[in-house]
C-alpha cells in the first residue's frame, strides 16, 4: 500500500513537468517492470493500465531470478532515473503523520524510501515526532534502545530540520487566540461571572489533552458546530470543556451520561448544604471506571464540578462550586441546570421546553406592555408545561422591570393554567402566589393596591381569590414575609369581594369540589359578610337535590395523598374535626337525614375496618365516616 502511493505521486508529479510528456507512459512502464520485484496492486493512472498487482513476482521471488544486462534490477531503477534525470525541477514528495502510523508501517515506509524508491531528482521531505519514530525503528535496529532509533534515522536523513519545542503556555495561549478569533467572528457574548473560573478549568484539560495544533482546532471545530447546532441555548464555556472531554477523554464523556442523575442530585445555592471533603462513594464508583485518567483526575474533577455545581460525584472540599446559586444557572444557560445538559446530549430543545431566546422575547414584552396587550405572549407560554416556565420566571425575576412585576404577578395570581401548582411542595405553600406576593411587596403602594383589585376583579375562580387574600393577609413563613400592605386598604378590597361573592348564586362555590376547598371563603364571609345568609343559602342549595350536601362537605374535606401521589382522594382518614366543620355551616339533623336518603340502610349496615382498598364508590366513603362520626358523639353523649 505504502509503495502504490509512492508509485502514484511520482507519476502524478513527473505528469505535471511539460518535458516528461512523453515519458509518462515509459515510466509508467518502468516502475511496472521494477514492481515485478516487489509486491504492490495494480492500478489504472489517466487510462493506462499498470499492472502493479503480481505478488508472484514478490522482492523475495525477483532477488532469485537476478540477471545481468536489461533484466536486472538495477538496470530497472537506472533506467528510471534517467527518465526522472530529465525533470525541469526535483520533485518533492511530502510524507506526514509518520509517527500515527504502527511500528511496522514506519519500518517499512524508512525501508522504502532509503532502498526501494531513492531515485534521482526526488527530495523526500518527512514529518513526524523524533521519539516516537525512534523508538519504533530501534524494535528493529540495534539493541532496542531509543538511541539505536536515532542513529538509524541519522544515516537516512540528511538535513534534519527541528521544530522548537512549544510548552504547554505557549500552546494554552494558541488555543485561547483561535477560540478568541472564534468568539469576535460570530460576535458571542461570553459571561464576566465565569470568565476567570472557566479558563482556569480549561487550562487544567488543555494541558492534560491537547498537545498539537491540530488538537487546538479540533476542540474549535467542535465546538463552532455543537453552537451552531445549539443556536445559542447553552453557556459557551459549558460547551468547550464538554467537547474537549468529548474527544479527548471519551470515556469521561460516557460516564457523565451514566451518572446523569448524579449530576443534578444536591440542590446548589443558599440551602447550606454541608461540603464534606471525604469522596462519596458515587465518586469513587465514578473514578474507578475512568481510572485510565489517572493523571488527569484532579483537573477532570474541577471541571466537572465547575459545570455541574450540583453533582454528588466529586463537589468535595472548599474548591467546590456547591454555593452557585441555581438563579444564576439558568441565567446564563449553564449545564448545571438539567435541561441544557440534555440539550448538549440531544443537540435539540425538547417538544416540551421553550427556547430561551422565544422566553427572553416573551420577557421583553412582558417588561415593556400592559397586561391587556400580551394574550400573544401569554398565548406563546401556555404551550409549555407552567411548571417550566415557573421556574423561568423564578430565576428571572430580577429582571423584570416595575412593569413586568405587575404582569407577572397578575399572570400567576389570575391565571388556573399557572395557579394549579401540581408540585409537592404547594401542599404546603402555594409557589406562584409567593412569587406574586414577593413581586407585588416590591412596587409602589398605588400601583399595589390598584393591581391587587385587577386580580381579585379577574380571577378565573371564587376559591382562588379567596386563597389568594388569605395569604397576602398572612405572608409566608415564619417571618410572615411579603404580607400585603397596607392591610386597611387590602381589607376595603376583601369586603367588596365578599359583597359580590353573596350577591351571586351559591352554586357557583361547588363547581370543583375536588380542588376548590371553601373552609377559608366561608370563614371570610363570617368576617366580612353575612354568616346567617351563608347557611340560609347552603339550606336552600341541599333542598335543590339531595345529594347537593355531598358537595357540600366535599368542599369542608381535605384530600388525603398516598405515597407522595399528587392525585388526592378522600381515604379513610377524614378527621372529625372536618365533620364538626360542616356542622357549624349545616345542622346535623340536616345532615344526617339527607346522606339517609342518599344511601338508605347504610348506618344500620355499616362496613368495618379501613375503606382504603374496598371497592366503595367515593361518596359512599364519605357518608360512611360521617355515621361512623355521629356513632362516636352519641356514645360520648351516653358516657356524660
Amino acid at each position: 500500500m505504502l509503495l502504490k502511493e509512492l508509485f502514484l505521486k511520482i507519476l502524478e508529479g513527473a505528469r505535471t513537468d511539460k518535458k516528461l510528456n512523453s515519458k509518462i507512459e515509459e515510466l509508467g512502464k518502468l516502475l511496472d517492470e521494477y514492481s515485478q520485484f516487489i509486491s504492490i496492486p495494480k492500478i489504472s493512472i489517466w487510462g493506462l493500465a499498470f499492472d502493479f498487482s503480481n505478488s508472484a513476482k514478490g522482492l523475495a521471488k525477483g532477488i532469485g531470478k537476478r540477471l545481468k544486462g536489461n533484466d536486472s534490477i538495477d538496470s530497472k531503477k537506472e533506467r528510471i532515473n534517467n527518465v526522472l534525470g530529465d525533470l525541469a525541477l526535483p520533485l518533492i514528495i511530502f510524507v506526514d503523520d509518520v509517527d500515527r502510523l504502527d511500528i511496522g508501517e514506519i519500518q517499512s515506509l524508512f525501508k522504502l524510501i532509503k532502498l526501494t524508491a531513492d531515485f534521482n531528482n526526488l527530495i523526500y521531505v518527512i514529518a513526524f515526532d523524533d521519539e516516537m519514530v525512534s523508538k519504533a525503528l530501534a524494535k528493529n535496529y540495534g539493541t532496542g534502545d531509543v538511541s539505536d532509533g536515532k542513529s538509524f534515522l541519522e544515516k537516512i536523513v540528511q538535513l534534519p530540520l527541528r521544530i522548537p519545542y512549544v510548552n504547554e503556555q505557549e500552546r494554552f495561549e494558541y488555543s485561547i487566540g483561535l477560540l478568541n478569533e472564534w468568539v469576535e467572528k460570530n460576535k458571542i457574548s461570553l459571561p464576566d461571572k465565569y470568565q476567570s473560573a472557566f479558563v482556569q478549568k480549561f487550562k487544567g484539560l488543555h494541558d492534560n489533552f491537547i498537545k498539537t495544533p491540530r488538537d487546538s482546532k479540533r476542540v474549535i471545530n467542535s465546538v463552532s458546530f455543537s453552537h451552531q447546532c445549539l443556536k445559542e441555548e447553552i453557556c459557551v464555556y459549558d460547551i468547550i470543556l464538554l467537547e474537549t472531554i468529548r474527544i479527548f477523554a471519551p470515556q469521561v464523556f460516557e460516564q457523565l451520561l451514566e451518572y446523569k442523575s448524579s449530576l443534578f442530585s444536591k440542590p446548589s445555592g443558599q440551602n447550606g448544604y454541608t461540603i464534606h471533603n471525604d469522596l462519596r462513594e458515587t465518586g469513587k464508583s465514578f473514578q474507578e471506571r475512568i481510572n485510565n485518567y489517572a493523571e488527569a483526575l484532579s483537573v477532570i474533577q474541577g471541571a466537572i464540578d465547575f459545570m455541574f455545581p450540583s453533582n454528588d460525584i466529586f463537589n468535595v472540599g472548599w474548591d467546590s462550586h456547591r454555593s452557585e446559586s441555581q438563579q444564576d444557572l439558568f441565567k446564563y444557560q449553564r449545564v448545571g441546570i438539567q435541561k441544557y445538559f440534555d440539550r448538549f446530549i440531544e443537540f435539540k430543545l425538547s417538544k416540551q421546553d421553550i427556547s430561551d431566546s422565544d422566553f427572553k422575547k416573551v420577557l421583553t414584552s412582558i417588561n415593556t406592555v400592559n397586561y391587556d396587550k400580551l394574550d400573544p405572549q401569554i398565548e406563546i407560554l401556555t404551550k409549555y408545561p407552567s411548571n417550566s416556565i415557573f421556574t423561568l420566571l423564578v430565576h428571572f425575576k430580577d429582571q423584570l422591570s416595575e412593569v413586568g412585576k405587575i404582569n407577572v404577578s397578575i399572570i400567576l395570581s389570575t391565571m388556573e393554567y399557572f395557579f394549579r401548582d401540581t408540585s409537592f411542595e404547594s401542599r404546603f405553600f402555594h409557589r406562584p402566589t409567593v412569587l406574586a406576593l414577593e413581586l407585588l411587596s416590591k412596587i409602589p403602594q398605588d400601583d399595589r393596591i390598584s393591581t391587587a383589585k385587577f386580580i381579585f376583579d379577574n380571577c378565573e375562580r371564587i376559591n382562588h381569590v379567596s386563597f389568594l387574600i388569605f395569604r397576602f393577609r398572612e405572608g409566608f413563613g415564619k417571618e410572615k414575609e411579603n404580607k400585603f400592605e397596607p392591610e386597611d386598604q387590602l381589607l376595603d378590597l376583601v369586603k367588596d369581594f365578599i359583597t359580590k361573592v353573596q350577591s351571586n348564586p351559591i352554586s357557583a362555590l361547588f363547581d370543583r369540589v375536588d380542588d376548590e376547598k371553601n373552609d377559608i371563603l366561608f370563614g371570610q364571609i363570617e368576617e366580612f359578610g353575612s354568616l346567617e345568609q351563608l347557611k340560609s343559602d347552603l339550606i336552600e342549595f341541599i333542598d335543590l337535590d339531595t345529594r347537593n350536601i355531598l358537595l357540600v362537605m366535599k368542599s369542608l374535606i381535605s384530600m388525603t395523598y398516598y405515597n407522595f401521589s399528587s392525585i388526592g382522594e378522600y381515604g379513610d382518614e377524614i378527621s372529625y374535626d372536618r365533620f364538626k366543620a360542616i356542622e357549624y355551616y349545616v345542622p346535623r339533623d340536616t345532615i344526617e337525614s339527607k346522606c339517609n336518603e342518599i344511601y338508605p340502610d347504610l348506618k344500620s349496615n355499616l362496613p368495618e375496618g379501613f375503606l382504603r382498598g374496598q371497592e366503595i364508590e367515593t361518596d359512599k366513603k364519605i357518608v360512611i365516616q360521617y355515621f361512623r362520626y355521629l356513632i362516636t358523639e352519641q356514645d360520648k353523649e351516653k358516657e356524660k
